[in-house]
């Protein structure tokens, strides 16, 4: 876990959420917890609809095919201008857009 402070400091473009042990839709339940957060909606990430929560095991499964598909999710996420999110992935993730939650 990263300390709000830091990600304050860090003010990423880009905002992958993935609670350990949730899935977007327990993860979506949760969001309100980090939109309370001091300075929220001054990160870069929130004023550029840049946040996503994505299904914990795209990240901590040690299967290689997993771990390859979220590879795969994360480019699409950081680079939507040239990389597809892949149809077989859209529904592991929801694009946080001003407060509302979909699929992208």
């Amino acid at each position: 876990m990263t300390a709000w402070d830091k990600i304050l400091r860090y003010d990423p473009e880009v905002l992958v959420i993935a609670p350990c042990g949730f899935h977007v839709s327990r993860a979506a339940e949760e969001l309100q917890l980090l939109e309370r957060k001091p300075g929220w909606s001054q990160l870069q990430a929130v004023r550029n609809n840049a946040v996503y929560l994505v299904d914990f095991d795209l990240f901590t499964q040690p299967s290689p095919s997993t771990l390859t598909d979220g590879i795969e999710l994360l480019a699409a996420l950081f680079h939507p201008d040239i990389i597809p999110v892949p149809a077989r992935l859209e529904y592991k993730y929801l694009s946080v857009t001003a407060g509302s939650l979909e699929h992208a």
